[in-house]
């Protein structure tokens, strides 16, 4: 049997674990949290009131988990960076697919002043066949 310990599991999250940085509401980013995994893992255990075996497991399971609140900041957060980016990397090509339908369906139509949108929507919404926009109609 290949039990793995506690240290093991934390020098592996070392390469993975990511930790926000910056305001949530101004698009915040992720950073590799590098040697300093096990400080986030407790900060995430005390912050949840839970413990870091546990925090282990919502991080496996591809959760993010809290580890600070700032009023009017928002959430501070850790995760996979592994599986973040797969499920980045997968909402990508779905969105990438759902574009080629609505592009197939509406196709994106330019004005000769420049402005730029679909047919049936601001701002070709008063004549969209015409291929002029409400600004020139």
């Amino acid at each position: 049997m290949n039990t793995v310990t506690r240290q093991e599991t934390i020098e592996k999250l070392n390469d993975v674990l990511e930790y926000k940085i910056g305001f949530s509401s101004l698009g915040a980013r992720y950073a590799k949290c590098s040697d300093r995994a096990d400080e986030f893992l407790a900060r995430a255990a005390e912050f949840n009131e839970t413990t870091v075996e546990e925090i282990l497991i919502r991080l496996a399971d591809g959760k993010s988990v809290d580890y600070d609140y700032v009023m009017s900041m928002g959430h501070y957060d850790i995760r996979n960076g592994i599986i973040a980016e797969a499920t980045r990397q997968a909402n990508a090509a779905s969105y990438a697919e759902a574009e080629k339908r609505i592009e197939s369906k509406n196709p994106t139509i330019t004005c000769r002043c420049g402005n730029v949108g679909r047919a049936g929507a601001y701002p070709f919404s008063t004549m969209p066949g015409s291929g002029r926009c409400d600004d020139c109609v």
